[in-house]
C-alpha cells in the first residue's frame, strides 16, 4: 500500500503513514454483488475467453555495487623519548634539613615529657604507721596525717568507682539479655 500525500510504501496494517504521518485509509474493495434471482430460463453461455498468456518480465539488474571504503593503513605513531626531568640541586639538602628539624621537634617532645612525668615524680615511701598500742597498722605515706578531708576524697572516689562497675554490670546483662535492663530489686 502506498501514501496518498507523500507516495511512500505503507506497510498494509499501518493507520499512519510513518513518513509523513498522514492518516492512512485502507482501500476499500467493493463487496460482490449476488447474482439477481434467475426468472428466466437459463441460456447456454459461451466459455470464457482464456486469460491471456503472462508476460515473460527480465528481471532488473541488480544495482550496482559501490566500492567499500577502507581507511589507509598508517605507520603506527613513532613517540620521542621522554626528556629526563631536570634535578634540583637543593632539594636533596631541602629534604636533609627537615629530616633533622623533625628529630629535633622529637626531641624536645621526649625531654619535656619526661620531665613533666618526673615532676609529678616519684611518691613518698611508705611506711607503716603504728596505732597507740604499738601494734602496726596500714600502710600509708610518711607524710599523710589522715586528715578527715584526704579520708573524705578517697571515700568519694571509691564511691565513683563502685557506681562505674555498677553500670557497666548493667550494659553487660543488657546485651546478654536482648537489650533488657535487670529488673528492679
Amino acid at each position: 500500500m502506498f501514501c496518498k500525500k507523500c507516495g511512500e510504501d505503507v506497510p498494509d496494517d499501518s493507520q499512519f503513514c510513518p513518513f509523513c504521518a498522514e492518516e492512512i485509509k485502507p482501500a476499500q474493495t467493493p463487496e460482490p454483488t449476488p447474482p439477481p434471482a434467475a426468472t428466466v430460463p437459463a441460456q447456454p453461455q459461451s466459455p470464457a475467453p482464456a486469460p491471456p498468456p503472462p508476460v515473460y518480465q527480465e528481471p532488473a539488474p541488480p544495482p550496482p555495487q559501490q566500492p567499500v571504503y577502507q581507511q589507509p593503513a598508517a605507520p603506527p605513531p613513532q613517540y620521542a623519548p621522554a626528556p629526563a626531568p631536570a634535578k634540583s640541586s637543593g632539594s636533596g639538602a631541602l629534604v636533609a634539613i627537615l629530616v633533622v628539624v623533625g628529630l629535633l621537634v622529637l626531641l624536645v617532645l621526649g625531654v619535656g615529657g619526661y620531665m613533666v612525668i618526673n615532676k609529678l615524680g616519684p611518691k613518698p615511701p611508705v611506711e607503716t604507721a603504728a596505732d597507740a598500742g604499738g601494734n602496726s597498722g596500714t600502710e600509708m605515706p610518711a607524710d599523710a596525717g589522715g586528715s578527715a578531708a584526704t579520708e573524705a576524697a578517697n571515700e568519694a572516689a571509691e564511691c565513683l568507682n563502685h557506681l562505674k562497675q555498677l553500670a557497666l554490670g548493667a550494659l553487660m546483662y543488657a546485651q546478654d539479655n536482648g537489650e533488657k535492663l535487670p529488673p528492679d530489686a
